[in-house]
């Protein structure tokens, strides 16, 4: 019987020599290990498996996660040749020569990628903050960065934030000095669905085409997810290591998506379309969830199979919808303030009643926390309507104080919702969560005092005008009563050019303003026609006449309401013709300003330019 046996065996084994090396070591290789030689990970997978791994060592769960990701694979290989025969001989080579599914291997290559990306996430989640969450202080000046700095998102529980730059570029710094940790570049994002994870080691960003989100490493830049199942982060559950997601495509909703497992289960809360969510305590990942119909208590639980339930334990509907932004949860966690243009809306969680704080007479904007009880905005300063000067509004007081010691300029603020703290612009970008204020008033006192200086003004503008028409009426009295003078020295061929403009475009003027004239650029081409230029406008301008080819000028008429001024007229004589202007071709301004300029010069007009904010005209030759 043995000599029988041995004369199989020898046979066997000899043909497997022959065949070479890959037939013999095939019989003592499993069939997945073979199948997934055969058809290895794309590189992006095994990359991102390689990273978890490392991660996972560091960890301390390099066995668990070697022994999941060899399940996967076995899974892999087997689920995707189900339909074909894997002999016992077959070597790889034999294997890739088969009619496998390829479609079944870019599924499961899919679904092994997500999972090993979802478990990178939740490690990072799990880990404590980048930099520990503390106070900023008084107002510090950031870096120069690549590119200007023009919008900043913050993590909650973190001292990292995200600037944006001015041509599109991510940098993830740390507060308060503002020392650059990792720059994204070359993508582009939707800055309004962009999220710093709570412990800032995480950023999810839409995609700009708004179907996609990508994942990044914050520590790193590196990235860890891609995925076009979904659309937007909605809200992140770091404790039960989950994230809320907006999905796309033909299944549009919100869903809960473990982690650890991949589960998804339906989002509960009655909020039509969730704009924002805010972390609050007690529960399992408590938070408030809100949109357009109102506002929500969510709970979430982990059950037994790693799915997690979210419940809906209370709702609010609300008087006023948001602008923009977060809103900030204070008065130790019973108030929610938000902005509302032009002012802010407020919902009171222990009472559930809501309301509206009108800020519009105090032209407030750019609301910001800075404290439980306190919020800075901005508004525009008295002496100089486009500078802003900032104020800060204790909501339990009901109070409004000066911010000290600001400059010249506050600058625009972008509050670092969902942290306390603002970042401030204007020459240069600022942060803190500090600033010295000066003596409350009221805030009812404050808008009244708004009120009244709204109503003066309005009151001193109705004077100006009525002014202006009375010394319209007798500049008009005096114009028919007394003749006038013909010009003699403009020589029958000149060029009567007519420019009109109702104001400078860089001119000053309007309710509770001083009239200051602005420039007006007039480019004379060269010629060796003679010229008369005809000036006209409602508001005072400052008429910049530039002649530098010498051509000569026999006048320079100048008509408006209010007086101009002209510079460059190199000896030409300047005169004022009247109050007629226009800045529109045939209207009965245009005709009332053509009968007065025909008093002066009997040439006819060859040209009008005109529009209502002037900033710069070329007079051309003929």
């Amino acid at each position: 019987m043995i000599q029988q046996r041995w004369k199989v065996i020898i046979p066997v084994t000899l043909a497997l020599a022959l065949s070479g090396c890959d037939k013999l070591s095939a019989t003592f290789t499993p069939a997945a290990e073979r199948i997934n030689k055969a058809f290895p990970l794309p590189d992006d997978v095994a990359l991102t498996i390689t990273r978890f791994t490392e991660s996972a060592v560091q960890n301390g769960d390099q066995a668990a996660a070697k022994e999941r990701i060899e399940r996967m694979m076995q899974v892999r290989a087997l689920t995707c040749t189900s339909a074909i025969n894997i002999g016992r001989f077959d070597s790889p080579e034999d294997i890739r020569r088969k009619p496998v599914d390829a479609d079944c291997f870019k599924k499961q290559d899919a679904e092994i990628g997500d999972w090993v990306s979802l478990q990178r996430i939740a490690a990072l989640l799990s880990k404590p903050p980048l930099f520990a969450l503390t106070e900023l202080g008084q107002f510090r000046a950031l870096p120069s960065y690549e590119e200007t700095t023009v919008g900043i998102i913050a993590s909650a529980q973190s001292n990292v934030a995200l600037v944006r730059g001015s041509r599109g570029s991510f940098t993830a710094i740390r507060l308060p000095d503002g020392k650059s940790i990792q720059t994204i570049r070359e993508q582009r994002f939707n800055w309004n669905a962009t999220a710093l994870s709570p412990n800032g080691r995480v950023l999810i960003a839409q995609g700009e085409t708004g179907r996609s989100v990508k994942v990044y490493d914050i520590e790193t830049g590196a990235l860890i997810w891609n995925s076009d199942q979904y659309t937007a982060l909605l809200s992140w559950l770091p404790k039960s290591k989950a994230l809320v997601m907006a999905r796309g495509g033909t299944e549009p909703g919100a869903v809960v998506l473990s982690l650890e497992t991949g589960k998804l289960t339906p989002y509960t809360a009655s909020i039509r379309t969730p704009r924002w969510s805010l972390e609050v305590p007690g529960g399992s990942d408590r938070q408030l969830v809100g949109g357009d119909s109102g506002v929500a208590l969510m709970d979430h639980a982990k059950e037994a199979d790693g799915s997690i339930v979210s419940t809906q334990v209370q709702f609010w509907p609300v008087t006023r919808s948001m602008s923009s932004g977060k809103p900030s949860l204070m008065s130790n966690g019973t108030k929610l303030l938000y902005a509302s243009y032009p002012g802010l809306g407020w919902l009171n969680m222990t009472t559930g009643q809501s309301g509206y704080l009108d800020m519009n007479l105090l032209r407030a904007t750019d609301f910001a926390q800075i404290s439980d009880t306190s919020l800075i905005f901005s508004v525009p300063k008295r002496d100089a309507p486009y500078q802003r000067e900032g104020r800060v509004l204790d909501v339990e007081k009901m109070t409004v104080a000066p911010v000290l010691n600001s400059g010249n300029n506050f600058g625009a603020i972008q509050p670092l919702a969902p942290r306390v703290g603002f970042m401030q612009t204007g020459n240069v970008a600022s942060v803190g969560d500090k600033v010295e204020t000066g003596e409350p008033i009221g805030l009812e006192q404050a808008i009244s005092a708004a009120n009244l200086e709204v109503q003066l003004a309005k009151l001193q503008q109705v004077q100006a005008q009525t002014q202006a028409q009375v010394q319209a009426q007798a500049q008009a009295r005096v114009e028919a009563s007394a003749p006038t003078p013909m010009l003699t020295n403009v020589p029958a061929n000149a060029q009567v050019e007519v420019i009109g403009v109702y104001e400078s475009k860089f001119g000053m003027h309007g309710a509770g303003r001083a009239r200051t004239s602005g420039p007006v650029r007039v480019t004379v081409a060269p010629s060796s026609t003679p010229l008369v230029l005809v000036l006209a406008s409602y508001e005072p301008v400052r008429w910049f006449v530039d002649n530098s080819s010498n051509r000569k000028i026999s006048a320079i008429l100048v008509s408006g309401v209010h007086e101009s001024g002209v510079t460059g007229a190199r000896g030409a004589q300047v005169i004022q013709i009247g109050s007629k202007y226009a800045y529109k071709l045939n209207t009965p301004e245009y005709r009332d300003l053509k009968a007065s300029v025909a008093q002066y010069v009997s040439n006819p007009i060859r040209t009008f330019q005109g529009t209502y904010s002037g900033e710069m005209f070329t007079v051309s030759g003929p």
